[in-house]
């Protein structure tokens, strides 16, 4: 068909079914622009190198490019998203695309005839490149032939080599440092770059046009980001603190690195080394830096603090982001930091030399604490929280030495989590107290056995997340909440009534209660008037769902799952917003489903449904039939129907059906018939797991139940593909 029209100019298909682009392609000789991105196309025509005038190609997705493609000289934009092996990506002839302005990256690869001084000629290339394969450049006389300094539209660069994320990796002989380190070299941008990336680099110096201040004014000049990925060897950073419009930096995986020091601050810069004190260069260190991330640095001892000469001169004075994460060894950092905002500590396994820091942070208003240890972190917490009031979010996980929390002066505070710190055996009475607190969240903290009295008092408090408190056993009487939107509880081992006062939230639009093993019953949830999510999940001796359930007439998502005991529902048909159910794994003596109104009652059914999910179990040999009244439904998953052996016929009136899931239905071996699947006319996927005689009877081409779904456009039979939409 494509051949017709051999004058076309412009080229867009959506077709979603579409895998393949038809070798016709080719005829199209006047083409210039061409987008399948919204097709499944993963693989290119060789025809495709007959387009000479094209001059944008925009693809989704490849895993390879053909062969001579570097045949389409004209072409001006290549867009598209590589496969995960981005050396299949290599394309061939690339050195003769003169005029590319959009490339999503280079490889450099020898054997594939892809070499660095490819990109020589494309001084017109635009936006960001990332060149990968870079271990396949041997010398800097080699990495000048890219020309990146003469890219002056490239505003963002990636320099990759292969491995070094793996911190046991094999040791780097030193040729291959200095072959690095002479490439680096080579690859010098142009200054209107702003972003840079340099990731796997194994050299143990970076480029004189990164550490060198006389160079790295000129060259980084308009640098705003930079990233520095396992470059594993490395001993030093650059000089980066002279830098003007530098605002992010983020150094991660560089296991040789053990100290950083003047060099990092800017030419003449001095340092403190604990107990001297030196001179700085003139003017602003970091005058623009926002955030500043270390992370995975296993060999980092010392982080030395640069001492202005003067107070007019400031360090870090627009830092609002610190992070410092998996530096086992430091025992030394900076200490002024005079803007920060946000700071977060992880895997820090010496607290005590925080507190020199944390004596002058005052302007704290997020503070993350994560996998902190030792006998010195309750000091270091009472210290933080005792001199930044205007904090608002406090996280603290994984700290197992935290036994208290000193929240009295917190009054800004709207965000608290807590998790899994083994150590807390309560909360103060004075959480009532922070009556700006809009989320709390308290998770696995296994020596807590009461929640505090003010609890109930926390008049702002909008989302209340309560998880893994083992040994609580009583919730208070009263819940006060009337903000409250959202309540998570679960996880309780001792539990087997919740409150009374649940009805009182008037505001609560979610409420999910799970892993409850001894809960009895559900309270009362007819004062619940903005209800609109409810999940009660593995609750094993629950055998009645909430009175007042059937009148939530705002309720859109009702999730009812692995609740053994129950052996009925109730009449849900006033439900008429409800838009998602998941229901089933009720008691297995049942033959029947429980479903929530019976085939005879009179008045709608739950007619708003669209997505359903059935959890069925071995006792089950068929459906409720009630299911056939679901008109609306686009979205149908059966689970666990271990008895069922036939889908029904009615089935086939689902008319909105889109998707059907089938899962572990082990005797199912039939589909409803070709003319019931035929009724479903908008169903497009269909898929079939741990149905081990059924998937045998869909086999393409040759199951007897194949010619029923033949006509499907996407499905998945035994977690493959048989066909794709």
């Amino acid at each position: 068909m494509l051949a017709n029209f051999t004058r076309l100019r412009a080229l867009v298909l959506t077709n979603h079914a579409m895998e393949e682009l038809p070798n016709s392609i080719g005829k199209l000789k006047h083409l210039r622009y061409l987008d399948i991105s919204e097709t499944n196309v993963k693989t290119l025509p060789v025809s495709i190198n007959k387009l000479y005038n094209l001059q944008t190609l925009r693809v989704k997705y490849l895993t390879r490019v053909p062969e001579k493609f570097g045949n389409l000289i004209n072409l001006r934009h290549f867009i598209f998203e590589y496969g995960a092996k981005v050396r299949d990506c290599t394309i061939d002839g690339i050195g003769q695309m003169t005029c590319l302005q959009t490339l999503p990256f280079f490889v450099v690869s020898r054997d594939k005839g892809c070499q660095i001084e490819d990109l020589g000629g494309m001084n017109d290339l635009k936006g960001e490149l990332k060149i990968f394969g870079l271990e396949e450049v041997r010398t800097t006389e080699e990495a000048k032939k890219a020309n990146i300094l003469k890219k002056s539209h490239i505003n963002a660069l990636q320099f990759h080599w292969s491995g070094g994320e793996e911190e046991n990796r094999n040791e780097i002989v030193p040729e291959e440092k200095n072959t690095h380190e002479h490439v680096l070299e080579g690859l010098t941008p142009h200054s209107n770059l702003k972003r840079l990336r340099v990731q796997n680099f194994r050299g143990r110096n970076f480029s004189s046009w990164m550490m060198m201040p006389s160079q790295s004014s000129v060259v980084l000049q308009n640098l705003v980001d930079i990233k520095l990925k396992y470059c594993r060897s490395s001993e030093q950073i650059p000089t980066l603190g002279h830098l003007t419009c530098l605002k992010i930096i983020e150094i991660e995986g560089l296991y040789n690195l053990k100290r950083i020091g003047a060099e990092f601050y800017g030419p003449n810069a001095e340092v403190a080394t604990g107990s001297g004190s030196g001179v700085s260069a003139g003017g602003a260190m970091f005058p623009a830096l926002r955030k500043l991330s270390l992370l995975n640095l296993c060999g980092l001892e010392e982080w030395l603090e640069a001492v202005p000469p003067s107070p007019s001169v400031k360090v870090f004075p627009c830092l609002e982001k610190l992070e410092l994460k998996r530096i086992p060894k430091l025992s030394m950092v900076p200490s002024h930091f005079p803007a920060v905002k946000d700071l977060r500590l992880s895997k820090i396994t010496n607290p005590a030399m925080l507190q020199k820091m944390s004596s002058k942070l005052t302007t704290l208003t997020s503070l993350v604490m994560e996998c902190l240890e030792g006998s010195d972190l309750q000091l270091l917490m009472e210290e933080l929280l005792g001199r930044n009031i205007s904090l608002k979010n406090l996280q603290i996980w994984n700290c197992p030495n935290f036994s208290y929390l000193p929240i009295q002066k917190l009054v800004a505070l709207e965000s608290l989590e807590l998790a899994r710190c083994g150590d807390l055996t309560s909360l103060p009475d004075e959480l009532g107290g922070l009556t700006s607190l809009k989320d709390f969240s308290l998770e696995e903290c296994r020596k807590l056995t009461c929640l505090p009295k003010g609890l109930e008092s926390l008049v702002s408090l909008e989302s209340l997340r309560i998880e893994g408190i083992q040994e609580l056993s009583v919730f208070p009487d009263t819940l006060l909440l009337k903000s409250l939107r959202t309540l998570r509880i679960g996880d309780f081992k001792e539990i087997s009534w919740l409150p009374e006062g649940l009805q009182t939230l008037s505001s609560l639009e979610e409420l999910t209660v799970t892993d409850c093993p001894k809960l009895k019953a559900f309270p009362d949830v007819h004062g619940l008037k903005s209800l609109k999510n409810l999940a009660i999940e593995r609750c094993k001796i629950l055998t009645s769902l909430p009175s007042g359930l059937q009148d939530r007439t705002s309720l859109r998502t009702l999730c009812i799952t692995q609740c053994p005991a129950l052996v009925s529902t109730m009449d849900l048909r006033c439900l008429t917003s409800l838009r998602w159910l998941t229901i089933g794994g009720f008691s297995e003596e049942l033959n029947y489903f429980p479903w929530p109104y019976s085939s005879s009652s009179s008045g709608a059914c739950v007619s708003s449904l669209e997505f359903l999910e059935l959890c069925g179990w071995p006792m089950l040999k068929s459906l409720p039939v009630q299911l056939e009244q679901l008109y609306a439904l686009k979205e149908l998953y059966l689970l666990h129907f271990d008895g069922l052996e036939a889908l029904p016929e009615w089935l086939g009136n689902l008319s909105s059906l889109r998707e059907l899931h089938i899962y572990r239905c082990i005797k199912l071996t039939k589909m409803p018939s070709v003319e019931a699947m035929q009724r479903l006319s908008k169903l497009e996927d269909l898929w079939i797991s741990g149905c081990p005689l059924l998937e045998a009877r869909c086999a393409k081409g040759s199951g007897p139940e194949w010619n029923k779904i033949a006509h499907i456009r996407g499905i998945l039979i035994g977690g493959v593909w048989i066909m794709h939409s």
